[in-house]
């Protein structure tokens, strides 16, 4: 488990009042009661982690009074009292490159899992790594998250919650040019931002312009109700703006940012080697022989899995070959024999797979 200290404190008054200790929270105008144990942790918060501070208060205090300890300091941490969570922006690190700085606000998915790219299995996240590595020619990134620390060359971890952006609106806008953050309708957290006129401006990445049952659109129609004039969409493709300009006054909103495709691992490969690869690690060596049709998705309805394998029932003469991280409720079907799963294979295998796809 992650040690919760060390933490930057807050500039705190420690005072006592009828021999009751507080903690006055000069940051936030708060006051907190202090029990004896946590008055002493204070003095060891920001310089020793979990293990030395109950070392250190080890011959002084019970293990349970240190516990109870950690957990109410966890408690104020929470409501945003006594320690940093965001605060020191300007001041948490040395950059390599003196470009200006870029706040990415993702909520929901782990930082981590953009570096490392065989753990993700949704395109749109898959879209965002990629995204990721080519802007730090142009910004650092900083990742609004959990603590503070590098991540890579020209990106960072910054403890801040997106709950902190309205409080710390002028901080945010003083450090960063600008907010990237990504359209998910079930977000709520986004809206009492666009009325924080001091923030940067905010552009919401939008992936899944309609679906889900109309919630998409209706998310989409009103983030853009709610933004400033300085916010704005961006989406892969123009069709985004176009299919909305039926139903928004200004569709200038809507920014296309086309997908790219990395030449050099999506380059063209011997077909014949792409085949026997493909078999080989599969087991199947119709897969060398066979036309052959493919899928590269998640395995679900509304990504027309029905479908493929409706084609693949009515044309046993070809080979359907599906890449992609699980079958999900179709595994518990009766599939055709000329249907191949190719499990979850590392992504630079996806693309000898498409080499070997005819259609």
């Amino acid at each position: 488990m992650k040690d919760f200290f060390p933490k930057t404190l807050h500039s705190l008054h420690i005072f006592e009042e009828d021999e009751v200790l507080y903690a006055a929270d000069l940051e936030k105008a708060r006051i907190v009661e202090l029990s004896v144990v946590m008055a002493e942790m204070l003095k060891f918060v920001e310089t020793q982690n979990d293990q030395e501070i109950q070392r250190t208060l080890g011959n002084s205090y019970t293990d349970e009074d240190i516990l109870e300890a950690f957990e109410r300091f966890a408690a104020l941490e929470a409501q945003g009292l006594l320690f940093n969570h965001g605060e020191g922006l300007r001041t948490n690190f040395v950059t390599e490159q003196q470009q200006r700085k870029l706040l990415v606000a993702i909520p929901g998915i782990a930082v981590d899992s953009f570096f490392d790219i065989e753990t993700l299995s949704a395109g749109t996240n898959m879209a965002l790594s990629h995204m990721f590595h080519h802007l730090i020619n142009d910004a650092d990134l900083y990742f609004a998250g959990n603590q503070n620390r590098r991540l890579a060359e020209c990106m960072y971890e910054v403890n801040m919650n997106v709950r902190d952006f309205n409080r710390l609106s002028r901080r945010i806008s003083e450090t960063y040019f600008g907010i990237l953050t990504l359209h998910q309708e079930h977000e709520r957290w986004l809206f009492p931002l666009y009325t924080e006129n001091e923030l940067p401006p905010i552009l919401v990445q939008c992936h899944a312009p309609r679906g889900h049952g109309g919630g998409a659109i209706n998310s989409l129609l009103r983030h853009y109700a709610a933004m400033r004039d300085c916010d704005g969409f961006t989406a892969p493709s123009d069709y985004v703006r176009e299919f909305y300009a039926d139903y928004v006054w200004d569709p200038s909103f809507f920014n296309t940012l086309p997908n790219g495709v990395d030449s050099k691992l999506f380059r063209p490969l011997d077909k014949t080697a792409a085949k026997r690869e493909v078999a080989e690690a599969v087991g199947d060596a119709r897969i060398e022989t066979m036309p052959t049709v493919g899928y590269l998705s998640r395995v679900q309805s509304e990504k027309g899995a029905s479908v493929y394998l409706k084609l693949a029932e009515l044309n046993p003469h070809l080979l359907f070959l599906i890449a992609g991280p699980g079958l999900g409720r179709y595994a518990s079907r009766q599939l055709p024999d000329n249907l191949v799963y190719v499990v979850t294979y590392p992504h630079f295998f996806l693309k000898v797979c498409g080499e070997r796809f005819l259609v």
